[in-house]
């Protein structure tokens, strides 16, 4: 998921929206803490903590907010604004899903296979080779044969490279949901 940043007062008063998100222009001057919902004390203590630093002093912080609708919680990262007296609130939810990667779009991207595309999706979404293999009902000496000609392809030297490239692409990327046409994964067989 693309993080949501906010320029924030020193005194954790919300200045503006920095997402593209219009449904949010509505929070104006409210304490970024009601924006994040964030019923934790502790937390919107830690954070007015770490926004009072980067506005006064230039220092950057990061924040965990563990909300009970969240299982692993939100990434707050707090910066300096360029503005002296302000800060950039980034909010992070680790609990959302990854962006999905069209395998049409690696094909064209990197010039590599169909099946070579949905072997690095299915990799970049965690599955190991093994079930990739059963997946698409092929041997996984089969998997492993085409997984080493996509790193060749690509100049990668491992699978760990190959996940932190996709994880970029899936970035940079427009956002892609099941109902967005190509935002499925779909192995051919």
């Amino acid at each position: 998921m693309k993080s949501l940043r906010w320029l924030v007062a020193a005194d954790g008063r919300t200045v503006a929206n920095l997402s593209p998100d219009p449904a949010r222009r509505d929070i104006a001057s409210a304490p970024i803490g009601r924006v994040l919902h964030l019923t934790c004390r502790d937390t919107a203590a830690h954070l007015e903590l770490a926004i009072a630093r980067a506005a006064r002093d230039g220092v950057c912080g990061l924040v965990m907010a563990r909300e009970a609708s969240h299982q692993i919680g939100l990434l707050l990262s707090v910066r300096p604004a360029r503005e002296r007296g302000y800060a950039v609130v980034e909010v992070t939810d680790l609990d959302a899903p990854s962006e999905m990667l069209d395998w049409a779009d690696l094909a064209e991207l990197f010039g590599i296979s169909r099946a070579e595309a949905e072997i690095a999706i299915g990799l970049h979404e965690g599955a190991d080779l093994a079930l990739i293999a059963e997946q698409r009902g092929v041997q996984l000496d089969t998997v492993r044969n085409q997984v080493k000609s996509l790193l060749r392809k690509l100049g990668l030297a491992s699978q760990k490279h190959l996940t932190a490239t996709l994880v970029r692409v899936a970035l940079a990327g427009p956002p892609r949901t099941p109902s967005t046409p190509g935002g499925e994964l779909r192995i051919a067989s």
